[in-house]
């Protein structure tokens, strides 16, 4: 088989031969078996292929032009199995940020942490529950990634949990990528194996989902009296 470069040197095979063994070959083998008719792929595929059947001379160090190469089609790789969703289906734990609250005196300024947590959830806030979206195509499709990006929150996606998201987004008629969270964050807080029973499962996320809902109202309640107190003070 011919080289697939057309850059002369043992340097050059030296920098594939490293690529191949320690850093894409298994994201790009995976690709591959996902995306057969990928021509990208299929080209560093044959390219791996072709080094791992090449003696090299490893006294002579890699071109670093071509491994900056490489190197960047492994990055773009690696994104592309990488969904991004809208930023505002994020949302943090309405009950963890009630108890924070509560556990803060109305009469003093509220600590930097909390205060910070609030700003970055101001949105939620204001919309209330509206803010937790119906289902919708993109969402869906962003379940079937390796890892999904929601502003600068980024969520592997585990197949174990996937079609456990699926099926609470059509109880709750709720958002798939939201439905993921609060499937993955139930079962964390619960401490619950994957592969517990259905009617377990589906009773505690539901539940929590109920309760989020309601500690995101009752930190309204809690913001505006704290904002009432410091204005009388």
């Amino acid at each position: 088989m011919l080289s697939p470069f057309k850059t002369k040197g043992t340097s050059t095979i030296f920098a594939v031969k490293k690529l191949a063994n320690n850093t894409v070959k298994p994201i790009l083998e995976e690709a591959i078996l996902k995306e057969p008719d990928s021509k990208p792929k299929k080209n560093l595929f044959t390219i791996i292929r072709w080094a791992e059947d090449h003696p090299i001379d490893t006294s002579i160090a890699p071109d670093n032009l071509l491994w900056g190469r490489l190197h960047k089609g492994h990055k773009s790789l690696s994104m592309s199995n990488t969904k991004t969703v809208d930023s505002s289906l994020w949302f943090d734990s309405f009950a963890s940020i009630l108890t924070d609250l509560e556990n803060s005196s109305l009469s003093s300024d509220l600590p930097p942490h909390l205060a910070k947590k609030l700003k970055e959830n101001h949105a939620w806030f204001v919309e209330t529950a509206s803010l937790f979206k119906k289902p919708n195509a993109k969402s869906r499709e962003a379940l079937n990634s390796a890892e999904i990006k929601i502003g600068y929150h980024e969520i592997p996606v585990k197949p174990e949990l996937k079609d456990k998201a699926l099926r609470i987004s059509s109880y709750l008629c709720l958002d798939e990528v939201q439905s993921y969270i609060l499937v993955e964050r139930s079962l964390e807080r619960d401490d619950l194996a994957v592969d517990f029973m259905v009617e377990d499962y589906l009773h505690v996320v539901l539940l929590q989902y109920y309760i989020e809902r309601q500690c995101l109202l009752k930190c309204t309640r809690r913001i505006l009296m704290h904002a009432c107190k410091s204005h009388h003070a």
